[in-house]
This record gives structure tokens, sequence and C-alpha cells, in this order.
């Protein structure tokens, strides 16, 4: 039963012709999954100096817009594990103090907390 619910959404991955089918088969699988909140952030490189960037999250508009303020993509321990690792990360297993982490982590996700994301 739960091999056929993973094939239903690669087969809706595999059929999506817009950002907009993408962004709605996400957030039917994070929350079948049980997520009350995703963000998917692929990173396309063109060049050595260039790369295209997607975005996909259905978090709150208040919590992107004061992430965006405090320019924490470059503190966020997310998008610094993400670009070197593939597998998925989860948030309550980050040890935030860890001297491998940008200084700001905690900083980061006690602002998600706040947020509640």
């Amino acid at each position: 039963m739960f091999n056929d619910a993973i094939w239903e959404h690669i087969d809706r991955f595999t059929k999506a012709k817009k950002t907009s089918d993408i962004q709605q088969q996400l957030e039917r699988f994070s929350h079948q999954m049980g997520f009350d909140y995703f963000r998917l952030l692929i990173i396309f490189p063109i060049s050595m100096q260039k790369s295209h960037v997607a975005l996909f999250n259905n978090c709150p508009t208040s919590w992107f817009d004061a992430y965006s303020e405090r320019h924490y993509l470059t503190q966020d321990p997310v998008v610094f594990l993400g670009l070197k690792q593939t597998q998925p990360i989860f948030w309550n297993k980050l040890d935030c103090d860890s001297p491998w982490l940008p200084s700001a982590s905690r900083e980061v996700m006690n602002l998600a907390a706040d947020f509640g994301v």
C-alpha cells in the first residue's frame, strides 16, 4: 500500500508540466508524510560562476520575509548542509552548536521556531 502511494507521487512529479504542478505535488507529498511545511531548494550549476536556483516552499510568508530581511541564506544550517550532502535534512536532528555550521545557525532555527516552522 505504501509503495503504491510512493509510485503515485513519482508519477505525478513525472507528469508535472509547470512549476505550480510541482508546488502542488510537493505540498500533497509533504502533508501525506506528516509535515506541515517544506522547503526545497534546487541549484542547477550552469557554469563555474553561475547557477539557476529553484525554490519551492509552503512556509508562511511572514517567516520568509523575516528570513530574507536578515539575510539568513548564508547562515542557514539547512542550506549549508544541503550544499554538502544529498540526503534529506531533518531539523529536529540538527546540532546548531556544531563548530562545522555557520555561527548564526541557532539564531536561524530559533526564528523558524518563533514562526511555527
